[in-house]
């Protein structure tokens, strides 16, 4: 793993980019693919640089970017990953957020000020932060060293738009409990036309008070950079781009979709299976349904004996991806006997 010492000498004139995605592959892959953008529409001859912050575990394989040449600069190792991975069905991801906003801040503030101090002394410039929008903490050390910055958000502007709501929704004490009657969820919501209540983001293992903090961060975040950049593009979500921009006030960029102009550089974060494929080559078209429940989430035997039976009675051929630590108190291989 590169980290701060193993960095490049910087020419004088260089404009240094600095990035910092959320530890989580939807979020990096994103970030990673917007680096590789920009580092190559900056020209040869190293006048553009790109340094990568991210946690230390979970981390990105600088291997897998040498044409790239990016600098991957680790940060909080001795953090341990239980302390901020939510893991198992009952993970409280709110909560998660923002204890990584909390712990990683101040080893951020430290590998920040070298990472700075290197780019002077070289006649370099940090230009900007490119800060993952769940990221709060880590823009507010950026600003505090006199770095501007700019916030990615990786999702849906449609989701966003849903997520700018939540807060006032919760203030005004109209998000239902999780054990009440399922009818409210149905209750339109007149300035999110077509959303209901329903479609608002819910957790069983996190509550309003966490979510909305957690979502007025990320506005924050958003009302406080010098732009905010958007993995989406304008004829796709022209209503919901409006709204945000409406609401946030600051510059907005819509750069999507991000994999359309990227080297299309490995990022995943798991080791990739392809035995899968001599099998999927043999069906027929449109006939395989695939089930995936990303890198991170997390089911328990009772849960995954439902999805069996549901794909099972769906007499379909079916793809799903079980990775080794997704069914949480099961014996090892477990899943094994249902695929």
């Amino acid at each position: 793993m590169a980290t701060a010492e193993a960095a490049s000498p910087a020419g004088s004139g260089r404009r240094l980019v600095l990035m910092f995605p959320l530890l989580l592959q939807g979020h990096l892959t994103p970030m990673l693919q917007l680096a590789g953008a920009l580092h190559a529409r900056g020209g040869g001859g190293g006048l553009l640089g790109v340094t990568v912050f991210h946690a230390a575990f979970n981390a990105p394989d600088p291997a897998r970017h040498p044409a790239a040449g990016f600098r991957f600069v680790p940060i909080g190792e001795g953090v341990p990953s239980g302390d901020l991975l939510p893991s198992g069905s009952d993970a409280d991801f709110a909560g998660a957020l923002l204890r990584i906003n909390d712990r990683l801040r101040e080893p951020f503030r430290d590998r920040l000020r070298q990472v700075l101090a290197e780019e002077e002394e070289g006649g370099g410039v940090a230009a900007c932060l490119v800060v993952d929008s769940n990221l709060r903490g880590m823009q507010l050390v950026a600003e505090e060293l006199g770095v501007p910055t700019l916030v990615l958000r990786t999702g849906a502007a449609a989701c966003l738009v849903a997520y700018m709501a939540f807060p006032a929704l919760c203030d005004k004490g109209l998000l239902p409990p999780a054990s009440q009657d399922k009818a409210r969820l149905d209750m339109p919501l007149d300035e999110l036309t077509p959303l209901r209540l329903g479609d608002m983001v819910f957790s069983p293992t996190t509550t309003h008070a966490n979510m909305a903090r957690c979502l007025r961060d990320l506005l924050d975040a958003a009302r406080s950079s010098s732009g905010f950049i958007l993995n989406t593009f304008q004829d796709l979500e022209s209503s919901d781009l409006q709204k945000i921009t409406n609401g946030l006030g600051v510059p907005m960029y819509t750069v999507g979709t991000l994999h359309k102009i990227s080297s299309g550089t490995e990022s995943s974060l798991l080791a990739q299976d392809q035995t899968c494929l001599e099998w999927l080559d043999k069906q027929e078209a449109d006939s395989v349904l695939y089930v995936s429940l990303g890198s991170l989430a997390s089911m328990d035997e009772k849960e995954l004996l439902e999805t069996a039976w549901g794909l099972a009675n769906s007499q379909r051929p079916f793809l799903w991806v079980i990775r080794h630590n997704m069914v949480k108190s099961s014996h090892e291989g477990e899943p094994a006997r249902w695929l």
